[in-house]
């Protein structure tokens, strides 16, 4: 079961269909963008763009749909990374916080 969280973050808007009524606003999202994430969830691919720490998901019904998007996330030298890649990056640290604090616990007099 998926539940959408991303509303009640502070700075999120709703989530954009791309398409050619959306193209100029996900445009506008680009200039400022200062990195981007791409995934899939409920079998649909996703770009989250973010603008000053604040996340705009941008979900694409057609995979020729996010090839355009991404060669023109990476035409602009926008910074592009995968979901997995985030998830691998936040549970690794987690890992070594943990770590960290057993060490701490095993080593105190």
């Amino acid at each position: 079961m998926y539940i959408d969280h991303h509303h009640l973050l502070p700075g999120s808007a709703p989530s954009l269909r791309f398409g050619p009524a959306t193209a100029s606003r996900i445009d506008g999202l680009l200039v400022e963008a200062k990195g981007c994430v791409v995934g899939r969830q409920r079998g649909r691919s996703f770009v989250d763009i973010n603008v000053d720490g604040a996340p705009q998901r941008v979900e694409f019904d057609r995979d020729a749909d996010l090839g355009l998007l991404l060669a023109n996330i990476k035409a602009r030298g926008i910074p592009l990374h995968r979901d997995r890649e985030v998830i691998a990056a936040v549970l690794g640290m987690g890992g070594v916080l943990i770590l960290a604090i057993a060490l701490a616990v095993w080593l105190r007099p």
